[in-house]
């Protein structure tokens, strides 16, 4: 769905986006660019659908700096201690995500997804507002789901057709 998306990873950009995770920037994936603290922390807390919460923001020095978009996941991050732990007292939301801490997030994501019972296709299909049923078919053959309805993913981005279901 993405004009940039083309090389080996295009499949599990468009994965990331049917499942809600990911959103791109007018059109484009921007494979070459850094992905920020603020963006692994929406992405991550959009995966285990935690529920936004800003609060635990206050106690670092550089909260002022979390962009509004990101405020409600960064802060759900913090609380359910994905993110921003080890006596840190700095967010750093603007700031790219170097690979211990991608790892670091991804590989407690997985824990808490376990200990805490989440099915991660039911949180994407309830965020969504569809089944789960559909929201696999759409992973299967490589639709997405726009308002409820399987849309084909290889139109210009805003020209994409609905399917009857």
């Amino acid at each position: 769905s993405w004009s940039d998306a083309k090389e080996w990873w295009k499949e599990s950009a468009c994965t990331a986006y049917t499942l809600g995770w990911t959103s791109g920037d007018g059109g484009k994936f921007n494979p070459t660019g850094t992905l920020t603290r603020a963006q692994l922390a929406v992405a991550a807390a959009s995966v285990l659908g935690l529920e936004a919460d800003s609060s635990s923001l206050s106690t670092y020095t550089d909260a002022s700096k979390v962009p509004e978009w990101a405020k409600g996941a960064m802060g759900a991050m913090v609380t359910a201690k994905l993110m921003g732990q080890g006596g840190i007292k700095t967010l750093r939301p603007n700031e790219g995500a170097i690979k211990p801490e991608v790892i670091t997030v991804l590989n407690a994501q997985v824990d808490y997804a376990e200990e805490e019972g989440i099915d991660v296709l039911e949180v994407a299909a309830t965020r969504l507002d569809v089944d789960v049923e559909t929201l696999q078919e759409a992973l299967d053959t490589g639709m997405t789901v726009v308002y409820g309805a399987l849309v084909a993913v290889d139109e210009p981005a805003g020209e994409e057709e609905v399917e009857e279901e």
